[in-house]
């Protein structure tokens, strides 16, 4: 099976754009709860401890606020999702496109397969975090908004919750964090599609290969290259970048109205430290008050949803776009 994600593809950027969406969409409903966890324990201070462990969190949350909560701000994180998978998977065709346009004309200092496929991943997930950045402000606050002790509790409604940091923070308020999540997110996606690539084509050569012993036992022999790819890729690449993941939720739920991650707000003149947009500042304030350890909270749920995650949406977005090119080849158009 080839790999559409592979720099000599001829994917279309319409192609790329639709299945990316679909992938994005089908990926964020399944993980969902286990988002809101993750969340939920990435911003508990050590003083509180309300929620312990994975199971713990989740029953705490269906006790308290029903299992509907589980999937708390979902609506803002589904447009996330769709938004940002269209744009993500489009902009690394495009960037591709560019880096092989380049190489066609360089007479010296081509790049690599392995470094076009970094530089593609890092590309498609800053300019895909930048676009759809206020959508994950949003399922943040709203996932967090529930915790036990949180100070995030003024959100009722997509409209309500846009007049109010408008009105409080202005337009930058919509972009709170957004320099720490393109500091983390760049080099995971770029490390993701770097691995991704070189997983997947050995895991096809693997099954190519031993087709025959595959068969003989009744064992997929497609199908499950692109979900395993994915799952591996994805968790490599987020225990790599976890830390800045931590970092940067602090910063979307800090603001005007929660002063929790900070000592000086007592102190007289120090209201602009409350809007700091610095990572650096947010990372040495968790390490103050927690340690190294408070970098690595909910990095266990991460991991368990970053792994399915990724292994959902590689295979959703290579099935979909094979359901599509069939559709295509019946002599159907999108239009149709």
């Amino acid at each position: 099976m080839s790999n559409h994600l592979s720099s000599d593809s001829d994917i279309s950027s319409t192609e790329s754009m639709l299945c990316g969406g679909i992938a994005g969409m089908v990926s964020r409903f399944c993980i969902a709860p286990l988002d809101v966890v993750k969340i939920r324990l990435q911003l508990q201070k050590d003083s509180s401890r309300y929620y312990r462990g994975i199971f713990h969190t989740m029953r705490q949350i269906v006790r308290d606020e029903g299992i509907t909560a589980l999937w708390k701000g979902n609506i803002p994180a589904e447009l996330l999702y769709v938004f940002y998978g269209a744009t993500q998977f489009v902009t690394y065709h495009h960037v591709n496109q560019v880096i092989n346009n380049y190489n066609e004309t360089a007479e010296r200092w081509k790049i690599s397969p392995g470094a076009q496929s970094f530089i593609a991943g890092a590309t498609a997930g800053a300019g895909a975090t930048i676009a759809t950045y206020p959508f994950d402000l949003f399922r943040t606050l709203f996932a967090a908004q529930g915790a036990k002790n949180s100070t995030v509790k003024n959100y009722t409604s997509l409209f309500q919750t846009f007049r109010l940091i408008y009105n409080t923070e202005g337009p930058l308020g919509f972009f709170r964090g957004v320099s720490s999540s393109i500091i983390s997110i760049a080099p995971y996606m770029g490390l993701f599609f770097a691995s991704y690539g070189r997983i997947k084509d050995s895991l096809d050569q693997l099954a190519a290969k031993n087709h025959d012993f595959l068969v003989a036992y009744n064992l997929p022999t497609k199908g499950w290259q692109e979900a395993t790819a994915g799952l591996c890729a994805g968790t490599a690449s987020k225990a790599l970048v976890f830390p800045l993941d931590t970092i940067r939720k602090r910063l979307q739920t800090q603001g005007r109205m929660d002063v929790s991650y900070t000592k000086l707000a007592s102190m007289p003149g120090v209201q602009r430290l409350l809007d700091s947009y610095n990572p650096f500042v947010m990372a040495r304030r968790i390490v103050v008050a927690e340690g190294f350890r408070g970098l690595y909270k909910g990095f266990l749920v991460s991991l368990i949803k970053s792994a399915p995650t990724s292994a959902i949406t590689m295979y959703t977005f290579e099935k979909s776009l094979s359901i599509l090119r069939w559709w295509k080849a019946q002599g159907k158009s999108l239009e149709a």
